[in-house]
């Protein structure tokens, strides 16, 4: 093999190899290298620059594999002179971005191998300082993140995902509902910091801005309110039914209590529960299903409204009419209301309380369904990161 050979399998153009050595113990390929032309053209003016100081690198270079062999390129530092208009500078070959350490092909492999694993593993199976290639994979990120172009939002989405499970620490998400992207994240919820980057991106990323969809955190809406007095916000329909989910769960463990036959109170935990929580149409659709719904609605009259009025609830956001869907909610709060079931006594004052932003999804039609999906893919990506 020579260097000529290794100059085609590098794939290396502005520099040659003077000369190479193969380790066969430690599997490694080390490869020197010069440049091919003494002068090069200045940065600054574009004149002819020629070599003023060079200097022996104190690390390789690490570059792809070469034959399974672990390769390192050595190349001194070179400062070249503009002849023209005397502007110092430092040659870098095209091969060497921003890191000093390893070539950009090796960096884009990496990086492409942490898609689908941590980036401490992924410096380990190189034989690499995971510290080293951290720093290179957040600047890289970083890189990425201030290219990215995001096009003017006009349905934003904003929910929240725990942080660091069990200490309510909180990451913010802000969603696109139209192209199902997510746009950023905040370190955390609170009003001001929500505030602050609506302020920032009034004027570009949201300058067209129709409408935003959360759940039932009132600081979300006071932030939005704070920076866009007049903006439509949507409560997001899932939390509305996950509350009144609540009710008839609550009212089913009420009634799991007083069971006394062990067989028949392990039924009610595990299967009955499943059966009233789940959607009605889903439920009917299944075998059996039919009868698991009207032996769950025969144990308990309460617990039977309850579950009617949640079903209602759900049938209500197939209205397409708003005037309509006004009228049908308020009977909705009227049959609650008469009920007198403590267990809907918290949900029937939040419905109240939220009931402009409710019937607001009536005009918009805009859910954060979206979120739950990209919720999920940030958390296996906080997994695959170890945080």
């Amino acid at each position: 093999m020579n260097t000529l050979f290794v100059e085609q399998l590098l794939g290396i153009d502005e520099l040659q190899v003077t000369e190479f050595e193969l380790d066969s113990e430690s599997k490694t390929l080390r490869v020197h290298l010069e440049w091919r032309e003494a002068s090069c053209l200045c940065r600054s003016c574009g004149g002819d620059a020629f070599l003023r100081k060079s200097e022996a690198r104190k690390s390789p270079v690490r570059h792809l594999d070469c034959m399974e062999y672990k390769t390192l390129l050595y190349l001194d530092s070179v400062e070249m002179e503009c002849s023209e208009c005397g502007a110092m500078f430092n040659r870098r070959p095209k091969f060497l971005g921003d890191c000093h350490y390893f070539t950009d092909s090796f960096v884009e492999r990496l990086m492409t191998m942490s898609r689908n694993a941590a980036p401490k593993n992924v410096a380990e199976w190189h034989d690499e300082s995971s510290r080293t290639f951290q720093d290179v994979y957040y600047r890289e990120l970083e890189k990425a993140d201030n290219r990215r172009q995001v096009a003017p939002v006009k349905h934003l989405g904003i929910d929240e995902i725990s942080k660091e499970k069990g200490h309510r620490r909180y990451l913010l998400l802000l969603y696109d509902l139209d192209t199902h992207e997510v746009i950023d994240v905040l370190p955390d919820r609170l009003k001001e910091t929500l505030i602050t980057y609506l302020k920032e991106h009034k004027e570009d990323l949201f300058n067209e801005l129709q409408g935003v969809c959360t759940d039932m955190w009132p600081k979300y809406k006071d932030a939005v309110r704070a920076v866009f007095p007049s903006m439509t916000v949507v409560v997001d329909r899932f939390h509305v039914i996950q509350q009144m989910n609540d009710a008839v769960e609550d009212r089913r463990r009420e009634v799991q209590r007083k069971i006394s036959d062990e067989e028949e109170k392990h039924r009610c935990k595990k299967v009955l529960r499943h059966v009233l929580l789940r959607a009605k149409e889903n439920q009917l659709s299944r075998d059996g299903g039919g009868k698991e719904l009207q032996e769950a609605l025969g144990i308990d009259g309460e617990l039977k409204q309850l579950y009617e009025l949640k079903e209602d609830m759900r049938s209500l956001y197939s209205i397409k009419d708003l005037e309509e869907a006004k009228e049908e909610l308020n009977k909705w709060l009227r049959r609650a209301t008469y009920l007198g079931s403590k267990h809907l006594s918290s949900f029937i004052k939040t419905v109240k309380t939220w009931k402009k932003e409710i019937l607001a999804f009536f005009r918009l039609r805009i859910t954060n369904g979206v979120a739950e999906g990209l919720n999920y893919k940030t958390k296996l990506i906080k997994r695959l990161s170890y945080g």
